[in-house]
């Protein structure tokens, strides 16, 4: 092989495994779609990213009572999960608390983005006592976020679809969550679409 054959072989080489890298890098930003189909309630939550802001572009609702309406949620306050609990446990410790507040809606977020909502049902200095179960173990580490940004959007017994370059975002690292609820099981997200953006230098 000559020396040129030799540059171009080095050359395409290094442009694989640059563009094998940035294929890499993307898979933490970029566009990403959730459903969640077939119960009276419907819910998804895109999980915060430590970087990113999370711009909501498309949604497709179904839904069978009039009235009904989608809920759009995002984060405001984040906090650290102090001690493990159990799925069966009704409340959760955090390495301190300054806006949770009995009504809120909170997301739990586990080292692997695993997510899921719960309803804060009364706060004890850094203890977080809940309406229900919390249904899924936690771990030291493990995040909490307080749900306070909500806008809702009129769904009825319909089919409704939006879209846009932006129709709602969540804050710099904080989770969004979608819910619609109704009286049958045909109530659907059939999609909620939108993209992880990554923030610009602090």
């Amino acid at each position: 092989m000559n020396t040129k054959n030799k540059l171009l072989t080095l050359l395409a080489l290094a442009l694989s495994a640059f563009s094998l890298q940035a294929q890499t890098l993307n898979l933490n930003y970029g566009f990403v779609s959730l459903r969640a189909n077939g119960a009276t309630n419907a819910e998804v939550i895109f999980p915060a990213n430590t970087d990113a802001i999370f711009r909501l572009t498309s949604y497709d609702i179904t839904n069978d009572t009039a009235g009904a309406i989608v809920k759009l949620q995002a984060g405001t306050y984040g906090a650290t999960i102090n001690a493990t609990a159990s799925s069966s446990a009704t409340n959760c410790v955090v390495i301190g608390n300054s806006y949770i507040v009995a009504n809120d809606t909170v997301v739990f977020q586990k080292a692997d983005n695993t997510v899921f909502s719960a309803t804060c049902h009364s706060t004890n200095g850094t203890t977080i006592n809940l309406t229900g179960q919390l249904g899924t173990a936690l771990a030291a580490g493990d995040k909490i976020y307080r749900m306070a940004i909500l806008h809702t959007n009129l769904v009825s017994a319909a089919t409704v679809r939006k879209d846009g370059i932006c129709i709602f975002a969540a804050p710099l690292r904080q989770p969004m969550r979608l819910l619609t609820f109704g009286n049958t099981t045909i109530t659907a997200i059939n999609s909620a679409s939108g993209y992880y953006d990554k923030a610009a230098p602090q």
